[in-house]
C-alpha cells in the first residue's frame, strides 16, 4: 500500500483504514477483494487452465 506498518496500525486503531480489517490473534486480516478494489485491480475470473499454463510457462515448459 505504500505506507509503513506503524502507520497502518495507527489507521486501524483509529478506525480510518481504507477498508475493513479483522483482528486474528496478534495479526490483522484483510479481504483480498477489498485490497484489490482499493488498489484498483479488476476482479476477473481465473480459470484452472490459465493457472496450469502459467505454471508450465514459468517452469520453462518442463513438467
Amino acid at each position: 500500500m505504500g505506507i509503513a506498518e506503524s502507520a497502518a496500525h495507527r489507521l486501524i486503531r483509529a478506525g480510518e483504514f481504507p477498508f475493513p480489517v479483522a483482528r486474528a490473534g496478534r495479526s490483522y486480516k484483510v479481504s483480498v477483494r477489498a485490497l484489490m478494489h482499493f488498489k484498483d485491480i479488476s476482479d476477473s475470473i481465473v480459470h484452472v487452465d490459465d493457472i496450469e499454463n502459467g505454471a508450465l510457462h514459468a517452469s520453462g515448459g518442463l513438467r
